[in-house]
């Protein structure tokens, strides 16, 4: 007891001398700058905390990122299905179990449970993660398109099911700067119809398609939309975005049998201006009139190509002169009702291109006078 006491005495004196060197003290400057230490102190252990705080968020964030694409994976329709086709069976040796031998309740229902919350999960969870991950998505496939990354640009495909699930599609091309134009006007259109609507769907699922083809023909350096855009301009501008992005691995671009209006083709011309890498264009099937085809000459001013298809285009004689001002070694421009007066001007369009090397003029009904004025 004694021991006690004195240690408590002890410490009692230790703790008081601070106060009585506080009380006893007449130097007002030195209680100004213990506060203010003080105060300094409070707030460094403030910012500290503060910056503590930020990192542990920022890890937090950077790692919640990291394991979205693979919680994304376990929710997939594809995984969904291999759940229920995995978990049935299980289910129902459970229920026949419980049924026949009666014991173990306890494990039945597990059996039970456990599959039946794997798959409820899965559904629930599917929508808030897909919207949460298609930012991430969007810029990787953004960033694998700029560094022409064509086999990390298929894997991101594979992993996310982007060709598959229509609206994780619109939710990436939303945040994506490169596919954005596949589904640009799409958000004004949902306003006055419901997203279920049918023909919502359907322009979803034709962009879609376009869009998979578009990135499906990257690897053989071929942009291939044949036949694929009728009427569907939404398709058209998003891969009119790609052509405007100059990419390497883009060298063929075949737009051929696709009815382009005249205002596709003085926009398809802005979009030439911009690609340096392009060397064979096919544009056959068309048939768009003299003001596209002069757009299209302007657009590709100074560009020298290597092949030029406009066959069937209905180009006439006024068409066919615009043609021969473009700087390319082949030039198709068979079955185009050209006749006489479309041999003169091309005769004539031969005395000033520098660059042609072949010349298809086939089923044109040009003549004889016409073959003449060519031959010459």
């Amino acid at each position: 007891k004694n021991c006690q006491l004195e240690f408590a005495a002890n410490h009692l004196a230790v703790l008081a001398m601070p106060i009585l060197d506080a009380a006893t003290s007449s130097k007002a400057p030195e209680k100004t700058d213990d506060a203010d230490e003080a105060r300094d102190a409070d707030e460094g252990n403030k910012d500290c905390c503060i910056t503590c705080k930020q990192w542990c968020i920022n890890k937090a964030s950077l790692a919640w990122s990291e394991a979205l694409p693979v919680i994304y994976k376990q929710f997939t329709p594809t995984k969904r299905k291999m759940l229920v086709s995995e978990n049935l069976p299980q289910a129902v040796i459970a229920i026949v179990y419980l049924v026949l031998v009666g014991d173990s309740p306890v494990v039945a229902i597990l059996n039970l449970a456990i599959p039946v919350l794997q798959v409820t999960l899965a559904w629930v969870l599917f929508k808030p993660v897909q919207r949460r991950i298609a930012p991430k998505l969007a810029g990787r496939i953004d960033a694998a398109l700029e560094a022409s990354d064509l086999q990390q640009l298929q894997r991101l495909r594979e992993e996310a099911q982007l060709d598959q699930d229509v609206e994780l599609f619109r939710h990436i091309c939303l945040q994506s700067t490169w596919l954005v134009d596949f589904v640009k006007d799409d958000q004004g259109t949902k306003r006055r119809e419901s997203r279920s609507s049918s023909s919502v769907q359907e322009r979803l699922k034709a962009s879609l398609r376009v869009c998979s083809h578009c990135l499906d023909s990257l690897p053989s350096e071929v942009l291939d939309v044949s036949a694929e855009l009728k009427g569907n301009e939404k398709a058209f501008k998003g891969v009119l975005a790609i052509v405007c992005r100059d990419l390497e691995a883009m060298q063929t671009l075949k737009m051929n049998n696709n009815d382009i209006p005249t205002s596709w083709a003085k926009e398809l011309a802005v979009g030439l201006s911009k690609n340096h890498f392009l060397v064979h264009l096919d544009l056959s099937g068309n048939p768009f009139d003299v003001e596209g085809m002069k757009a299209l000459a302007r657009g590709l001013k100074e560009k020298p190509l290597e092949s030029l298809v406009l066959t069937g285009n209905d180009l006439g004689a006024a068409g066919a002169k615009v043609a021969m001002e473009i700087q390319t070694q082949t030039l198709k421009i068979a079955n185009n009702n050209l006749k006489r007066e479309g041999a003169e001007a091309v005769a004539a369009g031969l005395h000033h291109n520098q660059t042609l090397v072949e010349l298809d003029l086939a089923q044109n009904a040009l003549g004889a006078e016409g073959m003449q004025a060519v031959s010459l």
